[in-house]
């Protein structure tokens, strides 16, 4: 029986780890595996409603890169407010340019 977890854990794993494909460059509104990417977007501080075409809520994203450390993120009204077509988010400075991969 432990082997038979084990054999399932290592095939999540291997599952999830090839979410990101390696080889692929981060163009701004295609697929990269089970992610939508969106690159060089300019977030403010009061929130943008970022379109996606990932055909459900997103479960979270990752943050690529952000200038000045403004750090995007989501609140509760946030969480909230996103559905399968739309992700919103905002930054802690405005006009902060970030490349989000949207899961």
């Amino acid at each position: 029986m432990q082997r038979l977890e084990a054999l399932a854990q290592q095939s999540i794993l291997k599952h999830n780890s090839e979410g990101i494909p390696q080889n692929q460059p981060l163009v701004d509104n295609t697929r990269l595996g089970s992610f939508w990417v969106r690159a060089g977007v300019s977030i403010p501080a009061a929130g943008i409603s970022l379109p996606h075409q990932l055909g459900r809520k997103p479960s979270g994203f990752i943050i690529v890169n952000d200038q000045a450390a403004g750090y995007p993120y989501q609140n509760g009204t946030d969480l909230a407010a996103s559905t399968p077509t739309v992700l919103v988010v905002r930054a802690r400075w405005n006009d902060t340019v970030a490349t989000i991969l949207v899961e």
